[in-house]
């Protein structure tokens, strides 16, 4: 497999970003039909981690080798994966942009068919978020302890502290315009219930000891139960919010997508 990290020049981000990638390293005896695209998979990280954090606590190469495809980990740092509210658009750099420039660079697809999209933590809200507002572009997503369900009490989101607070506040804006948004999850799969066409296949896990995550994913797996008639996969074991946890359900989530 190789493994590349590039900078690439984004015009929706009005910056240089970087962004890793892995992708089959083929053979020289081994043949590849001409024109051939790699189906993808796009790996979110989570708050206060970076695009290299899947590559240096996971096993995620090593399960790439195994299905031969290639993942995609974009660095979008505490944005919730929304065109937030501080100017930097990562919900249309990741769904429009990153797909079309990495498959001029690259062989990977960007069929739908072929394209796959899952995160921790935050990056498991983004990869929910992200495929329920564009069915058309994502044929699953599998989120690995993210916070579901998460929403605004008496006026403000949580936080772990008030730096944390203040940043989701930024992506999110204010209690009524997070609620008026794509970016609510109540809101991205309701739009999903009501669409038409093919639906992307969803599941969620979450560790039994991971208090905040667990209340939050137990309550948007309810709703989505009582008022959708969507299919959402839902696991809960023992595991905090880790990679050691999150390292045991990468087979799963790649057997999920189909490889």
């Amino acid at each position: 497999m190789a493994f590349i990290d590039i900078t690439i020049a984004s015009e929706y981000l009005n910056m240089y970003t970087p962004v890793a990638i892995i992708i089959p390293d083929e053979k020289l005896d081994e043949e590849v039909p001409d024109g051939y695209k790699y189906p993808v998979v796009y790996c979110l990280h989570g708050y206060k981690d970076n695009y290299l954090s899947w590559m240096k606590k996971s096993m995620l190469e090593q399960v790439a080798r195994k299905y031969r495809c290639a993942v995609v980990t974009p660095n979008c740092p505490n944005s919730f994966y929304t065109d937030g509210k501080n100017g930097f658009d990562y919900y249309d750099y990741v769904t429009k942009e990153l797909p079309v420039k990495l498959s001029r660079l690259l062989p990977i697809s960007t069929k739908r068919e072929d394209t796959f999209i899952m995160g921790v933590s935050m990056g498991g809200y983004g990869a929910f978020m992200l495929a329920m507002n564009n069915p058309d572009k994502y044929r699953a997503a599998y989120a690995f302890s993210g916070p579901l369900g998460l929403d605004y009490e008496n006026g403000v989101i949580f936080g772990i502290n008030e730096t944390m607070s203040r940043q989701v506040m930024g992506a999110f804006g204010t209690q009524e315009e997070f609620h008026d948004s794509r970016y609510y999850l109540y809101n991205a799969v309701n739009k999903l219930n009501e669409y038409e066409g093919a639906k992307p296949r969803l599941k969620a896990i979450c560790g039994l000891q991971d208090p905040l995550c667990l209340t939050y994913s137990n309550k948007f797996v309810e709703y989505v139960s009582n008022n959708t008639s969507l299919s959402l996969e839902y696991e809960t074991a023992d595991g905090r919010h880790d990679f050691f946890f999150w390292n045991k359900y990468l087979d799963d989530a790649f057997h999920f997508f189909g490889f």
